[in-house]
């Protein structure tokens, strides 16, 4: 077995067996002194990422994000006059938080790993971004980001590689609803999710031994069963596309509104 997979299992067993949020929180704090978990949660200058693929993979959903608000909002502006504010769930290393704090005027960045938020925060000074403000929360309590970001007061979420790696589809329930309260009546969000198609890849793999074991195709749904869910949660699905990066890894892209009476 490969080190840094060895490493993990050891860590990752110390965590309570009935509790997934733990190992999965345990796995991901391992990003302090761990380079293939700092490369999994997109460090700038870790493994894949290189400067200049750290930065064109925000480029990349700049271009989806910007073509969705043309499309689903007046004039390209889908945000109130005044002070702006987004939430980035699972920012890791910054790649993406770095074109939310360049559009918004506050982005709050949540993260389950200490080390990853810190790198995070570090990119956006080292950019200039002033408008950033980190919220760290316990793994095995997704609700505890109410205690820093007011319900209600969101006009913008995103969540990229994020979904794929929930330690079971309860938890993902548990962050649709957590997203619904922090969004404001009428908000946007884009979510990436992992959609299962029937094979063993592709399934989800809660139960089944140790989340480090499956942590990058730990979790996914049908992709209609997770249109669904959005749906259950009060977020209407505008927009809802498969594979927008051409990479074919099942990764399923959902551009949703907080009760705006749009979906298609």
């Amino acid at each position: 077995m490969i080190s840094w997979l060895t490493q993990a299992f050891r860590r990752v067993c110390r965590a309570e067996p009935d509790d997934p949020g733990r190992e999965a929180g345990q796995y991901w704090r391992m990003s302090a002194n761990d380079d293939r978990i700092r490369d999994q949660s997109h460090w700038f200058g870790s493994g894949r990422w290189e400067r200049e693929r750290w930065m064109e993979h925000g480029e990349f959903h700049r271009r989806l994000l910007e073509d969705r608000f043309r499309r689903f909002a007046a004039a390209g502006n889908p945000f109130p006059s005044g002070e702006t504010q987004a939430l980035e769930w699972g920012c890791g290393g910054g790649a993406l938080t770095r074109i939310l704090c360049e559009r918004f005027d506050r982005v709050y960045g949540v993260e389950i790993s200490g080390a990853t938020l810190r790198e995070c925060s570090r990119q956006m000074e080292r950019l200039g971004h002033r408008n950033f403000i980190d919220s760290l929360v316990a793994a095995e309590h997704p609700e505890s980001v109410l205690e820093t970001v007011p319900a209600g007061s969101v006009d913008f979420i995103l969540s990229v590689a994020v979904f794929q790696h929930f330690p079971s589809r309860a938890y993902t329930i548990r962050v649709l609803r957590v997203m619904e309260t922090l969004l404001r009546s009428g908000a946007f969000a884009f979510l990436q999710m992992r959609y299962s198609d029937g094979s063993d890849r592709y399934r989800t793999k809660e139960g089944e031994g140790s989340y480090a074991a499956h942590v990058i195709t730990m979790t996914s749904f049908p992709f209609q069963a997770f249109r669904d869910l959005l749906e259950e949660a009060g977020l209407d699905v505008l927009e809802a596309s498969c594979d927008l990066d051409d990479r074919n890894e099942n990764h399923g892209y959902f551009f949703i509104r907080k009760g705006g009476g749009l979906s298609a």
